[in-house]
C-alpha cells in the first residue's frame, strides 16, 4: 500500500473530479501543464511527484503536506477547499487582464456588492463587557457612538 497514491487517488475521487478535470484545473488555476499518464502515474504508486507539485496539491485539495504523505489522519473542510478553488480561479483569471481590464472587474465587483441579494450576511455578535468608568463623564456617549459606528459597517 502506498499511502501517496492512496491519499491522491482518494481525494480527486472525493472531490468528485476525472483525471481530465484535474489536469485543466491545475492548468487553469496554476498554470500548471501536467499530463492525465503524470496523474496516473502518481495514483498507481509508479512515480511521485516533485516537491513543487506536491505543494501545489495540497493548496488544490486544501490538506497539509503530511496528510497527502500519510503522515497525518486528519482532513480540512472540504467545503472551504471548494471556496478556496473558486477565490484561487478568482484570482487567476484577475492576473490575465491587462490594467483596463482589472478596472472593469474591480467596478462589477463594487457594483454586485451594492445589491443585497448578492451579500453574504453579516452578524455581528453580542458584545458584553464591563467598564469601572462608565460613571467618567461622556462614556456613556463614547460607547453609544462605537455601537452607532458598528451598526453603520
Amino acid at each position: 500500500m502506498n499511502d501517496l497514491a492512496d491519499r491522491l487517488k482518494y481525494l480527486r475521487e472525493k472531490k468528485q473530479i476525472s483525471m481530465d478535470k484535474m489536469c485543466q484545473d491545475l492548468k487553469d488555476i496554476y498554470c500548471m501543464n501536467l499530463a492525465k499518464s503524470t496523474i496516473s502515474k502518481w495514483e498507481n504508486g509508479k512515480a511521485e511527484p516533485s516537491l513543487a507539485y506536491a505543494r501545489v496539491l495540497t493548496k488544490y485539495f486544501d490538506v497539509t503536506l503530511d496528510y497527502i504523505l500519510g503522515l497525518e489522519t486528519k482532513e480540512n473542510n472540504p467545503q472551504k477547499n471548494i471556496q478556496n478553488i473558486n477565490e484561487i480561479k478568482l484570482l487567476s483569471d484577475y492576473n490575465k487582464l491587462n490594467n483596463l481590464g482589472k478596472e472593469k472587474a474591480l467596478e462589477r465587483v463594487d457594483e454586485l456588492t451594492q445589491i443585497d441579494k448578492y451579500i453574504v450576511d453579516r452578524q455581528i455578535d453580542t458584545i458584553a463587557a464591563h467598564n469601572e468608568h462608565l460613571h467618567e463623564e461622556g462614556e456613556i456617549e463614547k460607547i453609544k457612538q462605537d455601537l452607532d459606528d458598528m451598526d453603520n459597517w
